[in-house]
């Protein structure tokens, strides 16, 4: 391992901060046995997998070493040529820009205080080894399916959307029972989608809350603009990305236009995303002309279960003190901060792009 880390970063420079770590990781690698062996079975094994399929991959506990904490790291690391030469074959050649192995050992070490590769980081590094994301406009996109239980409908006069749930169970407020804040059973209720020969009844989801109300909407006046298992793409939002109005659009085309001449094989549907800045409450508190506001208002959104934690290693430190010891250098912060100390959340919402 030691001399394919050497190699590696020689021909592609992919480790700018963690290289030393990385290195000592390998050689520490190469005089354990057992580890060797291990490593070397599922790095081929995750060759051989399609992208389905290596998520399902095990990885091993920690021991709180340096080895076992990179340990996962080095199922991924013989795949980096194989990734490469996809890209290159898709005509896609600025991966080694966008790959984020480094980063992602340092975002471990944020999270943890070590440097390491855990399931989370693995998972979505996975997403470029096997070559099913890019960079379209501001955002990096991937290229999946729509794993959601929401139909998401166009008017075919109008052209409004409406997002109809096609399973699930629900609190009274509306978003989805077990999400943080949301565990009382008293008043919930389930999606209840029935589907005829004329007409779609269901729970509509308006700005990621579900209504309690069955409607019914006919097929003569509605088309399906995704249902769920159509091929779509998912935005992942960068650091620092402008999200105004214009660039979100201007993002989402120039994605829409990547993906058709380099992923032929998809029939793409929609865009869409799955995040915490998707929730609603960030423009109640922040004001809807926020760039957080206008991003969550650009899509048709629905709710998911979620612990409600994700603003915690992206906003603020994962492991602190409790809400009072929460910076509040900005705005975001400081609206975060009293949302949680007051016992509120931002709860991770889906939903599509609105196009325009």
């Amino acid at each position: 391992m030691k001399q394919l880390v050497e190699s590696l970063q020689q021909k592609y420079g992919m480790f700018k901060v963690n290289y030393d770590c990385v290195h000592e990781a390998a050689c520490l690698l190469d005089n354990d046995p057992e580890k060797l062996a291990w490593a070397k079975k599922w790095a081929q094994e995750y060759k051989n997998r399609d992208f389905a399929t290596c998520r399902d991959i095990e990885l091993p506990e920690s021991d709180g070493t340096l080895l076992g904490d990179m340990l996962p790291l080095f199922v991924l690391l013989p795949s980096v040529p194989d990734m490469v030469a996809m890209y290159e074959k898709r005509g896609l050649i600025d991966i080694m820009d966008l790959l984020q192995i480094d980063s992602c050992i340092s975002a471990v070490e944020k999270r943890i205080g070590r440097v390491g590769m855990n399931r989370r980081y693995f998972d979505w590094l996975t997403n470029y080894l096997k070559c099913r994301i890019f960079q379209g406009g501001v955002f990096r996109v991937e290229v999946g399916t729509h794993k959601r239980p929401a139909l998401v409908l166009r008017h075919c006069c109008t052209g409004r959307y409406e997002v109809m749930m096609t399973d699930g169970i629900f609190h009274r407020s509306g978003n989805m029972l077990g999400a943080a804040g949301c565990t009382d059973i008293d008043g919930s209720f389930e999606a209840d989608f029935r589907e005829t020969d004329d007409e779609y009844c269901g729970h509509l989801a308006k700005d990621g809350i579900v209504s309690p109300q069955r409607v019914t909407l006919r097929k003569s006046e509605w088309e399906v603009y995704i249902k769920p298992q159509d091929d779509m793409l998912s935005l992942h939002i960068p650091k620092g990305a402008s999200l105004t109005r214009e660039t979100i659009q201007s993002s989402v085309k120039a994605a829409r236009e990547i993906a058709k001449k380099a992923f032929p094989e998809f029939d793409i549907k929609a865009v869409g995303c799955y995040s915490w800045l998707l929730c609603p409450k960030l423009g109640e508190i922040l004001g809807q002309e926020s760039h957080i506001g206008v991003f969550g208002a650009s899509f048709v959104r629905w709710p998911v279960k979620t612990d409600g934690m994700d603003v915690f290693g992206f906003v603020f430190p994962q492991t602190h003190n409790g809400y009072a010891t929460l910076p509040e250098n900005t705005r975001l912060e400081r609206s975060l901060k009293k949302l949680y100390m007051d016992g509120g959340y931002i709860l991770n919402t889906a939903g599509i792009v609105i196009e325009e």
